[in-house]
């Protein structure tokens, strides 16, 4: 019965069956200093520091299968609850793997899309950034609500805050301004009677995105450069994509 024991000891040290005692204290050095909590971020280095370390004493105990040094007899029901713990933990050190591993395939898809939203997010950095086009509508009406003032423009609707727009005067002149590769509007120029000139930047979709761009640029750096576990890195990464969506939504709907 110790021959299962002694050989699940000696796979969680990395070792071969017929290993000298010299070579288990080398694994246990190596493997410790690795998995020590104080040194390594991985969230199951603790666990796993521990099995190293009841590995590591339980084969200077009983010796490896190439080097047995003579033990009392014990209990064979004391054996057969050590066999049995063992074999849960094996249990358990296999499944934990097959879930890390399964983790770490789904995070590596995800870094190839986290790519495409910072592509994205770069392309419409570069739209908003280009010279604008301007557009002056043929006719124009304004509308005041409680909280929300409304521009009807040709076929075009924007909805701005309260009071954005002093109707106690006439408008002598209003220009759309539009980005040159979505043709999103991202400004407005309005001239009153009396000569006053009001500019209201980012309206319609790149208000939106104002928050949203540097925002996800935030997040992509924490992804790739804080050392996250895998399982924070997919956490992370799937609340990367929250802002993306809304991005495509937003295209769509303005």
């Amino acid at each position: 019965m110790d021959e299962i024991l002694r050989h699940y000891h000696l796979q969680v040290l990395g070792l071969q069956p017929n290993a000298s005692q010299l070579e288990v204290k080398q694994a246990y050095r190596a493997l410790s200093k690795k998995y020590h909590p104080d040194i390594s971020r991985n969230s199951e280095s603790s666990e796993y520091f521990l099995r190293v370390k009841e590995a590591y004493e339980f084969l200077e105990r009983y010796g490896t299968a190439s080097y047995a040094p003579p033990r009392p007899a014990e209990d064979p029901r004391a054996k057969w609850r050590e066999e049995a713990k063992a074999r849960v933990k094996t249990r358990r050190y296999e499944e934990a793997m097959a879930r890390r591993k399964q983790i770490e395939t789904i995070v590596g898809g995800l870094t190839y899309v986290i790519f495409i939203i910072l592509a994205f997010n770069v392309f419409l950095s570069i739209d908003y950034l280009l010279p604008k086009r301007s557009y002056q509508p043929k006719s124009f009406i304004i509308l005041q609500y409680q909280q929300t003032d409304v521009l009807k423009a040709d076929d075009l609707k924007l909805e701005f805050p309260e009071h954005t727009f002093d109707t106690s005067q006439g408008i002598r002149n209003l220009q759309i301004l539009f980005t040159r590769i979505l043709n999103k509007p991202v400004g407005l120029d309005v001239t009153y009677e009396d000569g006053s000139d009001v500019f209201t930047p980012k309206v319609g979709t790149y208000a939106f995105f104002g928050f949203l761009i540097p925002f996800t640029f935030i997040l992509a750096l924490i992804y790739f450069k804080a050392g996250l576990s895998p399982e924070n890195r997919l956490t992370l990464g799937i609340f990367i994509m929250i802002p993306f969506i809304m991005q495509i939504i937003a295209i769509a709907k303005y």
